[in-house]
Order: structure tokens, then sequence, then C-alpha cells
């Protein structure tokens, strides 16, 4: 999934992927809650947050989630 450019506030993508003929019983995201930049103490410059959520609409498709936001 490409993220179409930069934002300053956070914002979600969402894609439903078709898997036939194959049958989807179990759906994991790899990317699960990654929060990355200076902390609070070193200023509040930069800060990532990337969070993605998967669902298994039916047996052969997939809703992935992805929300990011930088500040």
């Amino acid at each position: 999934m490409r993220f179409p450019e930069a934002l300053e506030k956070g914002r979600t993508i969402t894609r439903t992927y078709k898997t036939y003929p194959y049958r989807v019983y179990q759906a994991t995201s790899v990317i699960s809650g990654i929060d990355y930049g200076f902390s609070d103490e070193e200023g509040m410059f930069f800060r990532s947050t990337i969070d993605t959520k998967t669902q298994i609409v039916n047996p052969y498709e997939v809703k992935v989630s992805v929300t990011f936001g930088f500040r």
C-alpha cells in the first residue's frame, strides 16, 4: 500500500483485496502499532504513528486499513 502524500494530520486508507479462487481463513497485519520519533523531552517536532487492521469480509475478500499520522 502506498501513502499518497505527506500529511499534517492523521489519515486512514482502506483497501479491499479479492482473493478468489483462494479462501481466506486468517488475516494478520504485520505492522501493528508503531509509534516512533523524538520523545516529548527531546521536542515534539517529529512523530510518526502507523497502525494497521485487517478484517475478513467474506471467505474471498479481506479489508486492510492503514492509519498513519505525522507531526
